[in-house]
C-alpha cells in the first residue's frame, strides 16, 4: 500500500493513499487529527503542507515521515533515509509473523549497534 512514482502532485499522492486504503478525506483528517479544511486544501493542491501536517499524515497512513515528506516534495530529513528501501521494508514487515517481525527488529538492532560500535572504535 505504499507510494508509487511518479505522482505529479502530494496531493494526488493522498488520494491514491486514500483510494487504497478505502478512506475519505474525513477519515484521514480524524486520524491524522487535523481539519477537514486543512485535508481537502492539500487534495485540491490549494494548500503547502507544512511539518506538523506531514507528521500528522505519516502517523495516520502508518509512514515513516521521510516517505511523506518526500511525496510532499521535500529532500530527506536524515542520512541514509531512503524511501525505496524503507518501502521495500515495510512490505517485508507487514507479511511476517509476530515472531518473524521480533527476530527482524532483533538483527536490524544487532545491526546499528554493531555500526555504532565501529564508528566508536575509529
Amino acid at each position: 500500500m505504499l507510494y508509487s512514482y511518479p505522482m505529479t502532485t502530494f496531493g494526488e499522492w493522498v488520494s491514491k493513499e486514500l483510494r487504497q486504503r478505502k478512506w475519505i478525506a474525513a477519515d484521514l483528517a480524524r486520524e491524522a487529527g487535523l481539519p477537514n479544511g486543512t485535508i481537502s486544501r492539500i487534495l485540491s493542491g490549494d494548500r503547502g503542507t507544512g511539518k506538523k501536517s506531514i507528521a500528522a499524515i505519516a502517523k495516520a497512513f502508518d509512514y515513516p515521515v521521510g516517505i511523506v515528506a518526500e511525496a510532499a516534495g521535500y529532500g530527506h530529513d536524515r542520512k541514509g533515509d531512503n524511501p525505496a528501501s524503507l518501502k521495500r521494508l515495510i512490505e517485508v514487515a507487514r507479511s511476517l509473523s509476530d515472531e518473524e517481525l521480533e527476530e527482524l527488529t532483533y538483527i536490524a538492532l544487532g545491526k546499528k549497534e554493531r555500526h555504532a560500535a565501529k564508528a566508536t572504535l575509529s
